[in-house]
C-alpha cells in the first residue's frame, strides 16, 4: 500500500509549492502564455519569463500570474504563511514593494536580465530592517559569471521543430529595428550573390533583401530553421535568438560583444576587425557543429537540474 501510496503524496507536495509571478511587462506576458506564437517588437524579458512558468506548471507546480499591485498583494496576503510561497519579481516590481515583503526576503527573486552587482540591489531598495534582496536571489539568462544565480531558457517549451521546409536557405538579418543593421555590410555581401530575409518593422530597400516584417513565433522559427545563419551588427544583445539559433541549428555572425561570453563556441563567428572579404569569405563556408556549449544551452534537462537547485524543488 505504502508504494501505491507514495505517488500520490509526493504529487500533493509537488503542488503545495505556489510561485507568485509579478512583473513589468504583464500585457505582453499573459499574451505569450496564452498563444505561443505572439510576438512583439521586444521578445526577451517575456519569453525568459515564459520559458519559467510553462516549465514550473508543467511539473505541477501552481503559478499566479499578478496583474497589477492590488492583485499581487490580494495573492501574498492568502498565501504569505505558506513555507512553499516563492515571489518571482522584476527589477520594476520590486522597489515598491519591498517592505511591504520584508517577512518574505529570503524567498523573493528578482529576475534581472543584466544581473545586479551589490551596488545594483542598493538602487533595488531595503527594507526598513536593512535587508534587501540576496546577491543569488538575481536570477539571469544567461551564465554572467557573478554573484548572481543562472537560471537561463527551458528552449523546448518555446520552439518547435518544423517538419518541413517553407524558405530558401538565405541568412537572417537579426533585429526587428532596422537601426540594428549594417546597411553597407549587407549591401556588399548582396553584391556578392549573398540572400537575407530582414524581419524588421521597416523594409531594408537592398536588393537581395526579402522583408518579411515582424513574424509570428512559428513563422520566426520556422525561418530560422531552415536559414543558414543569423547577421548580427552588435544590437540587440544577448537575446533568446542566441538560444533559438543553436536549437535549430544556425550559425551566428557578429560582434563579440553580442554574445555573453560563456556560450561563446565555434558555432559563433566574431566580425570585430574584420574586412568585408573577410566577412564575405566566413559566410561562403559556413556549418553548424553540435558542441557541449550549445547542446547544454538547449538541454531541458540542465534547466531543470537549475530550477531544483535554486528554489530546493523535488527532482521529477
Amino acid at each position: 500500500m505504502r508504494t501505491r501510496l507514495f505517488p500520490f503524496f509526493y504529487n500533493m507536495r509537488k503542488k503545495e509549492k505556489i510561485f507568485l509571478v509579478f512583473e513589468s511587462r504583464y500585457k505582453g506576458l499573459r499574451e505569450l502564455t496564452r498563444n505561443k506564437n505572439y510576438t512583439q517588437e521586444q521578445m526577451g524579458e517575456i519569453s525568459w519569463f515564459f520559458s519559467l512558468i510553462q516549465t514550473l506548471q508543467l511539473r505541477g507546480y501552481k503559478v499566479i500570474h499578478c496583474k497589477n499591485e492590488s492583485d499581487f498583494k490580494t495573492n501574498y496576503k492568502k498565501h504569505k504563511n505558506k513555507s512553499d510561497l516563492f515571489l518571482i519579481m522584476d527589477y520594476v516590481t520590486i522597489p515598491d514593494l519591498i517592505d511591504y515583503l520584508s517577512k518574505s526576503i529570503n524567498k523573493l527573486y528578482c529576475m534581472c536580465y543584466w544581473g545586479r552587482d551589490e551596488a545594483g540591489l542598493e538602487k533595488l531598495s531595503r527594507t526598513s530592517d536593512n535587508n534587501y534582496v540576496k546577491i543569488e536571489n538575481v536570477l539571469t539568462p544567461f551564465d554572467y559569471n557573478n554573484k548572481n544565480s543562472y537560471l537561463g531558457y527551458n528552449i523546448s517549451v518555446l520552439c518547435d521543430k518544423p517538419n518541413k521546409i517553407e524558405y530558401n536557405n538565405y541568412g537572417i538579418l537579426w533585429g526587428k529595428n532596422k537601426e540594428y543593421v549594417d546597411l553597407k555590410l549587407v549591401e556588399y555581401l548582396c553584391r556578392k550573390g549573398i540572400k537575407f530575409y530582414a524581419t524588421s518593422l521597416t523594409p531594408i530597400n537592398i536588393d537581395g533583401v526579402t522583408n518579411l516584417g515582424v513574424l509570428p513565433k512559428r513563422k520566426w522559427h520556422q525561418l530560422l530553421s531552415d536559414c543558414n545563419f543569423v547577421l548580427g551588427s552588435g544590437n540587440p544583445r544577448s537575446g533568446p535568438t542566441i538560444i533559438e539559433s543553436f536549437y535549430y541549428e544556425t550559425v551566428l555572425i557578429g560582434p563579440k560583444s553580442q554574445f555573453p561570453e560563456n556560450i561563446h563556441n565555434h558555432n559563433i563567428k566574431f566580425i570585430d576587425n574584420l574586412s568585408y572579404d573577410e566577412i564575405y569569405e566566413i559566410v561562403k563556408n559556413l556549418k553548424f557543429e553540435p558542441n557541449s556549449v550549445t547542446e547544454k544551452l538547449c538541454n531541458a534537462t540542465c534547466f531543470n537540474n537549475r530550477i531544483d537547485n535554486l528554489f530546493g524543488l523535488d527532482i521529477g
